[in-house]
């Protein structure tokens, strides 16, 4: 008797929020990484932008702190890849294709920002938490090779999306959805 008394039928299943909350925080996290810290940088070191006051002013100055460029690290690995991680595993439960395939070309792309950026990065023991604290780097050939496993994953999933449970709708703010 007791156990559906704090079952509300109303609500949706937390896997679809998941999963859709999940892809815009992540894409969101992608755009700022190469329109925000990656740009500022470049553009102040190569003096197509000026500054005068603020953080911005001491960059121009070549004034830097140990942490100035810990920021598109973090962000790439926690923000973007460690959440569409999971967004990769609940998608792939559900068997929703269309988050899946979302999710690898987003993992892809991010793979690309990060090994063109830093060359040899973690990748394929990263992600662990405490089961690893100093996963190994995987060198450069191995993750363009994964970049393109990822990809052709995603081809298949963008392309057996019809019976999907969830459809990626506005939560996608690259594309609106349109997995074509």
């Amino acid at each position: 008797f007791y156990t559906d008394a704090n079952t509300n039928l109303n609500a949706p299943d937390s896997s679809s929020i998941i999963t859709s909350v999940m892809l815009s925080t992540v894409e969101g996290s992608l755009a700022y990484t190469p329109g925000g810290d990656f740009s500022r940088y470049t553009s102040l070191l190569m003096q197509q932008t000026s500054s005068t006051s603020r953080q911005a002013g001491a960059y121009y100055q070549y004034i830097f702190t140990s942490q100035d460029f810990d920021s598109p690290w973090g962000n790439l690995y926690t923000s973007v890849m460690q959440n569409n991680r999971v967004l990769i595993e609940i998608s792939d439960g559900k068997g929703d294709n269309g988050y899946g395939g979302i999710a690898r070309v987003i993992m892809a792309y991010s793979l690309e920002l990060a090994v063109d950026n830093w060359g040899s990065i973690p990748y394929s023991q990263a992600f662990m938490g405490s089961n690893n604290y100093q996963p190994t780097y995987d060198n450069d050939k191995a993750l363009y090779d994964t970049m393109f496993s990822l990809l052709n994953v995603a081809i298949a999933k963008l392309s057996n999306s019809n019976a999907d449970p969830d459809a990626p709708g506005g939560e996608d703010v690259i594309y609106g959805g349109d997995l074509t």
